[in-house]
C-alpha cells in the first residue's frame, strides 16, 4: 500500500523561546554530578540545504573550539560535544547544540565559554587549519559510512516518496568540500545568536 502521508498539524512542531539564564533541573545522583545543555533553533534541511551543510561544518568548529577550551581551562576529564540536525520531516525544524557533563561549580564556565566562541565565530571567520580539521574527519566519516549497507539504507528510505533525497546523497561530498571559512562565519551570524539560544543545567538537589 502507498505510504500514508502524516497530517500537517503533526508536522508542526515548535523550538523553545531563548532564555538568559539556564532553566534549572535537579537529579538525587552523586554530588559532584551535573549537565549543562544549550541549543539554538535552525530549520529544517530542505529549507535550506548548503546552509545546512554549512551549519554542520561550523557545528564542527564550535565543538573543536569548545573541546580546547574546557580542556585548557578545566582539565582532559571533560569532553563536550556539540551536534546538529536538520530535519528531513518536520518544516522549519532543526537545531545545533552543545552539552557536557561537568562539576557543578564549573557549569558557569561552561555557558560563558559558548558564548564567548559563539561571539568570536559570528566576528570572523574561523582560519585554514580549524575549517580543515572540522571538514576533513567529518568528509571521512561520510565516506567510510557510505562503505556500509546500514547507510544506504537509512539514506534511501523513503527517496521514492521524496525524490530530494536523491539530490542530499549526492551532493553530502560535494556540498561540504564546498564550504569556506566565510560560510562558516555567516552561518554562525543566522545561527549563534544569543536572544535565541535555550540552555539547561541539571544539577544535584540539594540537601
Amino acid at each position: 500500500p502507498a505510504p500514508v502521508a502524516a497530517p500537517e498539524s503533526q508536522k508542526q512542531v515548535g523550538f523553545p523561546s531563548g532564555v538568559s539564564q539556564p532553566v534549572v533541573l535537579t537529579h538525587k545522583g552523586r554530588a559532584d554530578q551535573s549537565m549543562g545543555y544549550l541549543a539554538w533553533p535552525t530549520t529544517d534541511f530542505y529549507a535550506d540545504p548548503q546552509g545546512a551543510r554549512d551549519a554542520a561544518v561550523m557545528g564542527e568548529v564550535l565543538g573543536l573550539r569548545l573541546i580546547d577550551d574546557l580542556r585548557e581551562s578545566q582539565g582532559a576529564t571533560y569532553s563536550p560535544q556539540v551536534s546538529y540536525n536538520h530535519s528531513f520531516v518536520w518544516p522549519s525544524w532543526g537545531y545545533v547544540s552543545a552539552n557536557v557533563e561537568i562539576a557543578p561549580e564549573k557549569l558557569p564556565i561552561f555557558f560563558n565559554d559558548v558564548r564567548k566562541i559563539a561571539a568570536d565565530l559570528r566576528d570572523k571567520p574561523p582560519t585554514p587549519d580549524e575549517l580543515e580539521r572540522a571538514k576533513k574527519p567529518r568528509l571521512d566519516q561520510i565516506e567510510k559510512a557510505r562503505a556500509t549497507n546500514g547507510y544506504w539504507l537509512g539514506e534511501l528510505s523513503g527517496a521514492q516518496a521524496d525524490p530530494r533525497r536523491l539530490d542530499v546523497i549526492r551532493a553530502i561530498i560535494p556540498g561540504t568540500e564546498r564550504v569556506t571559512a566565510q560560510d562558516v562565519q555567516h552561518a554562525a551570524q543566522r545561527i549563534l545568536k544569543d536572544d535565541r539560544m535555550w540552555m539547561l543545567e541539571v544539577r544535584p538537589e540539594a540537601k
